[in-house]
């Protein structure tokens, strides 16, 4: 080595090998509550594979966090190296996975480089200027993006002499590129459940033998029978960690799940997803309803503003929706901040922007800030928006997607989640939450939700998931139009009784009594019965 390259070499050694410091590492881990503390320690077992699950909006994305940053940080204390992947299926996903993981990481001064592995060009930039005042810069941690095979081996191989850690972050599509550079310490895959997409196990199989420990974290685990999906444990390992739906409802770490069903009626009794009127009418509507209901149901009313998400059926109908005169009016004289995005663009209060933009301009919408966001699939699940309130529907889902996508509105409110853990406020005082409840919207009128058996069911999933009652998530939460004897109903109802819901009650509750009642003797089961059926009839 020249005499030149030989300095520059020890410059650039001494400048990413400054001192490492465990403490705000420490002060993290003084953040997380107690079942992250329980998944992260069955993630640091000596499993090769296993799995994670924990509700949406409950935090995985803290305990990857934890677990590798924590294990960086002490190889690095060592003076090892290592290479940590953080995957998922969504580039959004992914660059808010880096961001997070990369700030503990600049926080403890460990030394890292950072690889994206795609076509998206990452920048570091904005870390760079935020701490710069701790000696982080390009010279600390390099960055680059890139799909081609020698680029990415040569990457991680230059950081070896230099003793330097390599945070890769990759899609599923991508991540078989890495199945040439040599042992990867741990690898994350976040909303794993995506994993078993045929192209995706292909992709992680080529690379999977090379990694020392896998952790699939999902919230909606997909099983097929006893050994498929990821109960195959070859591919998955076993269940490391599981913190049930409703135990993180019970323990308050998510918003208390309601459903709100929607009637409106169009005057010339169109009820297909092509009548533009009906979506925005529809949409209208139901946001006046969802309004009264965050408002009118928080003890500070001042603090929080109602943000629906809505579920397009397809960018056509979302633009159709997005752009059209009425509802363009209704959010202007309401002052209600709207945002769509798809493959097709992106688009803020009417305006076109990039992606990186428009996710800029997203996650800077205030709590107090009323909002209506629209997305087909790219917003339905892993992204975190903290401040929704409601999610609606404009297709049918899997049960998978469904609880996805209310897993957006369950994220506590960040003035609930701080008295929560303060111990000044109770886990299940409603009355003293800011927002006590995340609201699933079904418009059960239009053509693309038509299906009166997929509605028990939907609405059934999130029942048994939670393990909630249907009486609570219902009753007073359907508000009618006027003219019902019109609407070509998926439910079927008596329109003059005005218990719009009872179907749908009496159908769920027929399960849960079977559940129920299957240990019960003749006598038992019979009082039961007569009592469950007073309450319904109360």
């Amino acid at each position: 080595m020249e005499l030149s390259s030989l300095k520059d070499y020890l410059a650039k050694f001494k400048a990413i090998n400054r001192s490492i410091t465990p403490l705000p590492y420490q002060g993290f881990l003084k953040t997380l509550r107690e079942f992250q503390h329980k998944a992260l320690e069955a993630c640091d077992k000596d499993n090769t594979r296993g799995r994670v699950t924990a509700p949406c909006g409950c935090g995985k994305t803290c305990i990857q966090q934890a677990w590798h940053v924590g294990d960086m940080l002490e190889r690095s204390l060592a003076g090892e190296f290592g290479v940590y992947v953080i995957a998922s299926h969504r580039l959004i996903l992914n660059n808010q996975l880096l961001g997070r993981v990369l700030e503990l990481i600049i926080e403890c001064r460990i030394p890292c480089d950072v690889l994206y592995v795609g076509s998206m060009n990452v920048s570091l930039d904005e870390y760079y200027i935020k701490y710069a005042g701790t000696g982080f810069s390009s010279k600390v941690c390099n960055c680059i993006s890139s799909t081609d095979q020698k680029v990415i081996e040569k990457f991680i191989a230059d950081a070896r002499p230099l003793n330097r850690n390599v945070l890769v972050v990759s899609t599923y599509d991508s991540i078989g590129l890495l199945e040439n550079i040599g042992d990867i310490r741990q690898c994350s895959y976040d909303e794993a459940h995506n994993t078993l997409a045929q192209g995706f196990t292909k992709n992680i199989a080529r690379m999977s033998s090379h990694v020392l420990k896998s952790r699939f974290f999902t919230a909606t685990p997909k099983k097929r029978g006893d050994n498929g999906g990821m109960n195959d444990t070859s591919v998955y390992g076993e269940w490391l960690y599981d913190y049930a739906p409703r135990d993180a409802r019970i323990d308050s770490e998510i918003c208390y799940p309601r459903v709100s069903v929607v009637d409106a009626i169009d005057p010339d009794n169109t009820t297909t997803d092509k009548n533009v009127n009906m979506h925005v009418r529809s949409l209208i509507e139901a946001y006046k309803d969802h309004s009264s209901k965050v408002l009118g149901r928080s003890v500070d009313a001042d603090s929080i503003a109602p943000k629906i998400l809505v579920s397009a059926s397809g960018i056509q109908e979302m633009e159709d929706i997005y752009f059209n005169h009425d509802f363009q009016s209704f959010a202007k004289d309401n002052n209600i901040t709207i945002a769509a995005i798809s493959s097709d663009g992106c688009y803020f209060n009417g305006e076109k922007y990039s992606r990186s933009k428009f996710m800029e301009l997203l996650l800077k919408i205030a709590y107090t800030e009323a909002a209506i966001i629209f997305n087909v699939d790219i917003l339905t699940e892993g992204f975190d928006l903290p401040a929704i309130t409601g999610v609606m529907l404009h297709r049918n889902m899997s049960n998978t997607r469904l609880l996805q996508l209310l897993g957006r509105c369950l994220r506590l409110h960040r003035e609930d989640r701080a008295r929560l853990y303060s111990g000044e406020l109770t886990p299940g005082d409603y009355a003293n939450y800011v927002k006590p409840y995340g609201y699933i919207i079904i418009p059960r009128h239009l053509q693309s939700v038509s299906d009166h058996k997929w509605m028990i069911e939907c609405i059934q999933e999130i029942m048994t998931a939670y393990e909630t009652k249907a009486e609570e998530l219902m009753v007073q939460e359907t508000f009618k139009d006027t003219h019902h004897d019109q609407l070509e109903s998926v439910i079927p109802f008596d329109p003059n009784s005005g218990r719009m819901f009872d179907l749908i009650v009496t159908e769920i509750n027929l399960k849960l009594l079977l559940d129920n009642t299957i240990s019960m003797r003749q006598p038992q089961k019979k009082a039961y019965i007569e009592k469950l059926t007073g309450e319904l009839n109360a």
